[in-house]
């Protein structure tokens, strides 16, 4: 636990430094402000964009990736930032992680199907609402840590400590080394049979 804990909270404070950078860099894309990049082509609305976008993506991983492998496409820009995609497989299916480069929390998860029938608006809409969502990224990956960070302290204080069942665990042990014994004793009494001055009393009277 404290090593899973410590090990993952100081995974997730190596992502603050660049939300914060990404937070002061991003430009606006609300409204009239939009402005986006596909393979070399500036649009000024989502639904071209997103078409663009959508096509480049399907386009690019129509052939399947070698498993345990990533291909990375350069799609274009939005919001200043470079707009990536990377294509893996995917226990047989083709996965696409389309995000913003620079900026963590952005990603957005499609499988090859679920792109296929994405409303393409409505792709450029998740990848702006990831850019403007940053500030609370950023709010949820400090709770984490912190959680992370308690669970490793509470269980390093407990390291050396009793069992807290310890008592009830001793006792389950000796109930079982109890009935292992009767158990033996049964089962050697059952073996050696009746002596012979144990005869079933009946057999006499059944002989005559």
């Amino acid at each position: 636990t404290i090593t899973r804990s410590t090990q993952r909270a100081a995974e997730l404070t190596r992502l603050i430094e660049p939300a914060d950078d990404a937070i002061a860099r991003r430009r606006d894309t609300r409204g009239d402000a939009f402005a986006m990049k596909v393979d070399g082509q500036t649009h000024a609305k989502r639904a071209p964009a997103g078409k663009q976008l959508k096509h480049l993506l399907l386009r690019e991983s129509g052939t399947s990736p070698v498993p345990g492998q990533t291909r990375r496409i350069q799609a274009g820009e939005l919001g200043g930032f470079p707009v990536v995609a990377d294509v893996r497989s995917v226990l047989g299916t083709t996965e696409i992680i389309t995000h913003l480069e620079g900026a963590p929390g952005t990603g957005l998860r499609l499988s090859r199907g679920e792109l296929t029938k994405a409303d393409p608006g409505g792709l450029i809409t998740k990848l702006e609402n990831r850019l403007r969502g940053l500030e609370e990224f950023k709010a949820e990956t400090l709770a984490e840590i912190e959680r992370l960070n308690g669970e490793a302290e509470r269980a390093t204080s407990e390291l050396g400590a009793d069992f807290p069942q310890a008592g009830k665990l001793a006792g389950a042990r000796d109930r079982v080394r109890q009935i292992t014994d009767e158990l033996k004793a049964m089962a050697a009494e059952s073996e050696s049979g009746p002596t012979p001055g144990e005869a079933d009393p009946d057999a006499g009277d059944l002989a005559e």
